[in-house]
């Protein structure tokens, strides 16, 4: 996603928040090491890679990876009257997704296998961006994003649907139908995928078996990606992350701090109701260059990531 440092886009779409649970157990070991890491890294680099394919396959838009938890949008068919639309095929990409997972489990002697928690939520938010030169940082605030986190964050395997989106998907459900979340299954499969005409279903069908293709391939030859590690010397202030893509990664011993802005959603859907989108977003910004200049003038560190709020 483009989206310029100065401006703020008021969007209305579903978010999918995917979470690969077995991440955690790829690191966990007595002692960290290089091996340990390199696992780690080259489980990310399959997932990422399956996942990447059917967000391009299926029109979405990823906003970002943060290790083992994958944001995306779907911002189309756009208009008020297509929500069901766009509900459906986030859950048609959900399928899709939980097969690929399931396929490359199966991979590598079952090294990288997980169950996937994948939560989604919809409705109005706002697209921001507050990276620089190489770390560009588009982010979505708001309701949508921060509840289909939290929906992914249950470390349970499955999709787990907000309150909205169920009753979205419960309006729009014909009487004596199927469920309504098979019901959306159905929906999101039916529908239409650009010139070629192919439904979401045959589209998942086809990306799901390719991708097995290319993974046997990379089986037999043994050639997963290669990670190589290196130890640079402290302040992590002065490290040019764009120097450092995974595979040239620095492995150092720090101290990680999260910090969360208490009640920043609920401020941002109350910014959006009385029409204050834009001081919202300036005090965001605000916000987070206070973050970012004490951690990097008062400690020598570096602001990492800033993830929502």
């Amino acid at each position: 996603m483009n989206i310029p440092r100065n401006r703020a886009i008021l969007t209305n779409g579903v978010h999918i928040y995917a979470h690969l649970i077995a991440f955690g157990s790829q690191l966990s070991s007595e002692r960290e090491t290089e091996a340990s890491f390199r696992r780690a890294l080259q489980f990310l680099h399959l997932h990422y890679g399956a996942c990447d394919r059917l967000i391009t396959a299926f029109g979405l838009q990823r906003v970002d990876f943060h290790g083992a938890r994958l944001h995306a949008v779907v911002m189309s068919p756009a208009g008020p009257d297509k929500e069901v639309e766009r509900i459906a095929r986030a859950l048609a990409f959900a399928r899709a997704f939980e097969a690929m997972v399931e396929r490359t489990g199966r991979r590598f002697g079952g090294r990288f296998r997980t169950d996937v928690s994948i939560g989604i939520d919809c409705g109005k938010a706002i697209a921001i961006n507050s990276g620089r030169g190489a770390e560009q940082e588009p982010l979505f605030i708001g309701r949508p994003a921060n509840h289909a986190a939290h929906l992914a964050a249950c470390d349970k395997a499955g999709v787990h649907l907000s309150d909205r989106v169920q009753e979205r998907l419960a309006q729009a459900r014909s009487p004596g139908r199927l469920d309504f979340i098979e019901e959306a299954f159905s929906k999101g499969f039916a529908a239409r995928l650009g010139p070629g005409g192919r439904t979401l279903e045959e589209t998942a069908q086809a990306e799901i078996q390719a991708f097995d293709v290319e993974l046997a391939q990379v089986e037999m030859s043994g050639s997963l990606a290669v990670f190589n590690f290196h130890y640079r010397q402290p302040p992590l202030r002065t490290l040019d992350f764009g120097a450092h893509p995974p595979s040239n990664a620095v492995l150092m011993e720090l101290a990680a701090l999260f910090a969360d802005i208490d009640g920043f959603t609920r401020y941002v859907d109350e910014s959006l109701a009385s029409g204050n989108a834009r001081r919202a977003v300036h005090n965001l910004h605000v916000f987070r260059g206070e973050l970012a200049a004490c951690a990097r003038e008062d400690f020598n560190g570096r602001k990492v990531r800033f993830i929502g709020d």
